[in-house]
């Protein structure tokens, strides 16, 4: 793909991925803008009708999946780096995925490098932990330190990486949504829930699934997000004859799926305790729920807990939990709908799109002071 990039000196970001589904990549992309920082994408199989807010697009349409999908990726990336390294400025990459472009990219150029640690690659010895996770570990752990800054995604994260990587740089910056117009009030049109996410069983989305039996026939569940098990819950609908209320609709624009959202009344929120990335997880969609004013029914991780339990946004449930108490949480939820509405201001000002993008913004102000002209 061709593209010019003129003489301007930019941030080359690098996802691995489509733009369009990436909140926090987003987030990242719209805090360069706010510095007038100018910037190129560089991402795979993004919508071609979506408008990134990169200053500039560099877009690679695979057909391929999996690893030659990733590994065509990446030779495409460097062959584009490499050309155009003349124009860089820094360069912000993100993901694991994209990790072991760093020692990589120090093979040809100087400049320094901020990697967005999105997910946590570590565990214990005792997680139920894939090969393909163990390979992804190892390439982090090898090409970790030649990233000039590593962001993690919340605090304990940061301080577990810190550690065990022996990190000297570090910050960490929450995943909290980019504020946004919408039905920010707690008066919504029908009893909805709302799943988003990747649709996997470790999250236990059949759970959800089969609990809705339990409840009254005018309560619906919309489950947007796309993954492995997206066919087998849609044979699950089907099954417990639930086609009229439990809607699938796939893999949205994060924009699609907010508003989607917006009319929903109660978002759940799934992670299992299977490794430290999901006990210790604070993800987009805690952000996003309580941007709409929508209470939330969350597992228990710790700081899921914390949240909707001090500000009384919602209720946890328990990984092995009966439907009955399930169906006994949302019901709790509707009777009660405006005392759980109170306090999301207060949980917005604790975390605020603000405070947070600050913290960006001072990693990458002293990423920029640091870089060689």
């Amino acid at each position: 793909m061709q593209i010019d990039l003129g003489d301007e000196s930019l941030v080359f970001m690098v996802l691995y991925g489509p733009i369009e589904t990436d909140a926090r990549v987003l987030k990242s992309i719209y805090v360069l803008n706010e510095m007038n920082i100018p910037n190129v994408l560089f991402s795979c199989n993004s919508n071609t009708n979506f408008c990134s807010p990169s200053s500039k697009h560099i877009n690679f349409i695979y057909h391929m999946k999996g690893p030659l999908c990733l590994l065509r990726f990446h030779y495409d990336v460097v062959k584009s780096l490499f050309k155009y390294r003349n124009n860089v400025k820094f360069f912000y990459i993100h993901d694991y995925l994209n990790v072991f472009l760093c020692p990589i990219i120090r093979l040809f150029s100087r400049k320094r490098i901020l990697y967005d640690a999105h997910e946590l690659m570590l565990y214990h010895k005792r997680d139920c932990i894939t090969i393909r996770e163990k390979f992804f570990y190892f390439l982090e752990k090898i090409s970790i330190h030649k990233a000039s800054i590593v962001v993690a995604a919340n605090e304990e994260r940061e301080k577990l990486m810190r550690r065990h990587y022996k990190l000297k740089t570090t910050t960490s910056v929450m995943n909290i949504s980019i504020p946004r117009e919408g039905n920010l009030s707690c008066s919504k049109k029908g009893k909805i829930i709302v799943y988003q996410g990747t649709l996997m069983e470790s999250r236990n989305l059949s759970f959800f699934i089969k609990s809705h039996l339990l409840l009254d026939n005018d309560v619906k569940l919309k489950i947007i997000g796309g993954g492995p098990d997206i066919e087998y819950y849609k044979k699950l609908v089907s099954e417990y004859k639930l086609e009229d209320r439990v809607m699938i609709t796939g893999r949205l624009s994060n924009e699609q799926m907010m508003k989607e959202s917006a009319e929903c009344m109660i978002g759940i929120i799934s992670y299992p305790f299977t490794d430290l990335n999901n006990i210790y997880c604070s993800p987009n969609k805690i952000f996003e729920y309580a941007s709409l004013r929508m209470p939330i029914i969350s597992t228990s991780q710790p700081f899921l807990r914390e949240c909707v339990t001090k500000y009384h946004i919602g209720e946890c449930i328990e990984i092995n939990a009966k439907p009955q108490e399930y169906a006994s949480k949302v019901n709790e939820i509707f009777n009660n709908y405006s005392s759980y509405c109170l306090n999301f201001c207060d949980f917005l000002d604790a975390f605020s799109y603000d405070k947070e993008t600050n913290k960006l913004k001072r990693a990458i102000g002293d990423i920029m002071i640091n870089s060689r002209a």
